[in-house]
């Protein structure tokens, strides 16, 4: 693989330290204060050197880098956190009459900071008395303080007296829905963000992969949908297995079902590659059960029919697909039938089956009992492998409770991750090369990274490489037949390059830094001609050196004083540039973070809000998260319904 440049390079070694689960701010990478240099074991650096193809210097430069970032983003977040407490400590006092349903009363004080949004003093207020911060409205001046917009905003200051009146059971109802919903549309934003956003390496990008974190191709016409589907099945999972509230299971129930509208915009074919729609099914009727929502009986017993189906079809009647494929591992997804089975037979119930209830009640408590995990083995496995209990839990359900093939399957999902992790981080810096290299002729994709690479080793300049690939759109055939008998054309097309190259940067109006002027005034040149030269050659010193070097043993003489340079310079500049370097230029050329372009500021907002809405539940692992249920809820609410089908 060859070299990439340093913003790709960052990014291989950024999902390298996440595959492998490297927090750099902590010992034993960094100690005492964090300014002391990092420590980075050999077969570390060793194995980051291989997959990246880059320098080991480079590799622990790049280490440093990120490590110091991270130390200086934690002391930033402590500082903010530290700076809200005081903002709240030093905030204006609110006097809050609570009126209870039976008519009672009590004022509580509360100390807010003004400028927040309303929904922090609902909370507030909520917490003071014990209540959901949705069975009240807060009323000042005989309006309602609308939870979106700030206190201040809307007239409060010190000192001020409010109320807040119960609503009525069905006024709560709605509320809660209405919150869900606004949570749900935030996250949707958020998402939506998110996938529709390219591997550019200069942020968050969405990538799709198995359960074992090998990438899919999925067609860039399909992956908006499925991207947007998939991340809001997991935040809404997250929200389903973590969440204990009926705010949060709310919200997740909202996320879900957004989630079946996307799903739904996908094609036959794209489902069929993923098994996440059977289970999206099954987690919207455990939430509605969770809710106690009987009003979503009917449509419960058609999503239920539609994941059974959608089960078997991936895992196979018995499971022996299933099977195969994790060769003879089928425990852990046993979890998955037995919350179906324990759902069909409450619905049985309910619908006026009670055979069909009972055997399948029978069925759930069954597969129940065979995933319950004695403590022991739990304790013996995660002594030998270091593993957390949740992953202990997994492992030992999917290999039949055996503690050894546990074990060995561990290391063997650690080292497959791993891989996968190394191959994914290869896949982006080969995208991210193709970027550098631009778009093709006819705008259809990006230069193929492969085929640039075949043809350099093939002896012919980079830059031609470069533009015959972008003119042939990434057929290598024609691109090889152009470079052997369309030299001139392809020459020109470097220029134009060389030229848009140079107005992009600003390096023709740019005045040339003192320090590359004083490095080629070092090497015996004359001042005026280095600055005259670096802006024709992008303000990179070294082509300029090799071109004024040329020109010497030829017995020719500068011409940067006098004119702009003619075509044979301009193509003999054009072909010293870097043909990966061309794009960095663009990018360092756009409006930093704060600037006032709209643009700019837009992606700033979407990038906080994919950083607060997404990516706190989107890199996990998916097993642990979903199959290591403590079964505390399966359960509960097995205990629940057996009392209530089998009195009947």
């Amino acid at each position: 693989m060859a070299n990439p440049n340093q913003e790709s390079l960052r990014d291989v070694i950024r999902q390298l330290l996440k595959a492998d689960k490297i927090k750099l701010w902590l010992p034993p990478f960094t100690m005492d204060d964090g300014y002391s240099p990092g420590t980075y074991a050999p077969d570390m650096i060793g194995r980051y050197t291989e997959v990246c193809g880059a320098a080991q210097e480079d590799i622990v430069a790049v280490l440093e880098s990120l490590r110091h970032h991270a130390i200086e983003k934690l002391s930033l977040r402590r500082a903010g956190v530290e700076a809200a407490a005081s903002r709240v400590e030093v905030g204006e006092k609110l006097v809050v009459e609570v009126v209870q349903n039976e008519g009672s009363s009590q004022t509580v004080n509360i100390t807010v900071n003004l400028e927040k949004e309303s929904h922090m003093l609902y909370d507030l207020v909520a917490k003071e008395v014990q209540v959901s911060s949705h069975s009240f409205r807060l009323v000042f001046s005989g309006t309602v303080l609308d939870r979106s917009r700030s206190m201040h905003e809307q007239g409060l200051c010190g000192g001020s007296m409010l109320m807040a009146l119960p609503l009525s059971a069905e006024e709560q109802r709605l509320a809660r829905e209405a919150a869900a919903q606004q949570s749900a549309s935030r996250v949707r934003d958020a998402a939506e963000s998110l996938a529709n956003r390219e591997d550019d390496g200069t942020g968050r990008y969405l990538e799709i992969c198995d359960q074992n974190g090998r990438p899919i191709d999925i067609p860039a016409s399909e992956r908006r949908s499925l991207a947007l589907a998939l991340t809001l099945q997991r935040k809404g999972q997250r929200l389903l297995h973590h969440g204990r509230s009926e705010e949060e299971l709310r919200q997740s129930l909202a996320m879900l079902k957004e989630c079946d509208s996307e799903f739904k915009q996908c094609s036959a074919a794209i489902l069929k590659m993923v098994d996440n729609h059977g289970l999206l099914y099954l987690d919207i009727c455990w939430c509605q059960l969770l809710l106690r929502d009987i009003e979503g009986l009917p449509e419960a017993q058609h999503r239920l029919a539609q994941c059974e189906h959608l089960l078997r079809k991936t895992y196979g009647r018995n499971l022996e697909r299933l099977s195969l494929h994790k060769q003879g591992r089928t425990g852990a997804e046993n979890l998955l039938f037995a919350r179906l089975h324990l759902l069909q037979a409450i619905v049985a119930h309910f619908t006026g089956c009670p055979g069909s209830a009972r055997e399948l009640l029978d069925r759930a408590t069954t597969e129940l009992n065979s995933l319950k995990v004695d403590s022991g083995h739990m304790a013996a496995l995660m002594a030998m492998t270091g593993c957390t209990e949740e992953s202990a839990r997994v492992s030992l359900r999917a290999c039949s409770h055996d503690v050894q093939r546990a074990a060995l399957q561990l290391v063997e999902k650690a080292d497959e991750m791993r891989q996968n992790a190394e191959l994914r981080a290869a896949q982006s810096a080969k995208r991210q090369r193709g970027r550098a290299l631009g778009r093709t002729a006819d705008d259809s994709n990006w230069v193929d990274a492969d085929k640039y690479d075949n043809l350099c080793t093939m002896g012919f300049p980079k830059m031609l490489c470069k533009v015959a690939l972008r003119q042939c759109n990434n057929d290598l055939s024609a691109a090889l037949t152009a470079l052997q008998e369309n030299r001139d054309v392809l020459e020109a097309g470097a220029v134009e390059l060389y030229r848009k190259h140079g107005s992009a940067t600003g390096s023709s109006s740019a005045e040339a830094p003192d320090d590359l002027v004083q490095q080629g005034v070092a090497m015996g040149f004359d001042a005026d001609t280095i600055r005259a030269g670096l802006k024709h050659f992008s303000m990179q010193l070294q082509p300029l050196i090799d071109h004024l070097l040329a020109q010497e043993s030829g017995g020719g003489a500068a011409s940067f004083l006098t004119a702009s340079l003619d075509i044979d310079q301009e193509l003999a500049a054009a072909m010293m540039l870097d043909p990966e370097a061309m794009d960095d230029a663009r990018k360092k050329s756009k409006p930093r973070r704060g600037s006032a372009s709209p643009a700019s500021r837009r992606r700033e907002e979407e990038d906080e809000a994919i950083e607060r809405e997404i990516v706190p539940d989107i890199g996990d692992d998916y097993d642990v998260d979903y199959l290591a249920s403590t079964l505390e809820q399966e359960i509960d609410v097995l205990s629940e319904y057996r009392t209530i089908i089998y009195s009947n």
